[in-house]
């Protein structure tokens, strides 16, 4: 909700994701994280 109303982007709408770190030591989005992984962060 804090991400909806400093964005503007509705809850529905937003997708969180797992990163992972890369050997070129960049991140890439690895995959969304469950809902039940939305839940316990």
């Amino acid at each position: 909700e804090e991400v909806a109303k400093e964005f503007g982007i509705p809850v529905q709408y937003q997708r969180f994701w797992l990163w992972a770190k890369r050997q070129n030591h960049t991140y890439r989005p690895n995959r969304p994280l469950t809902q039940q992984e939305e839940l316990q962060s």
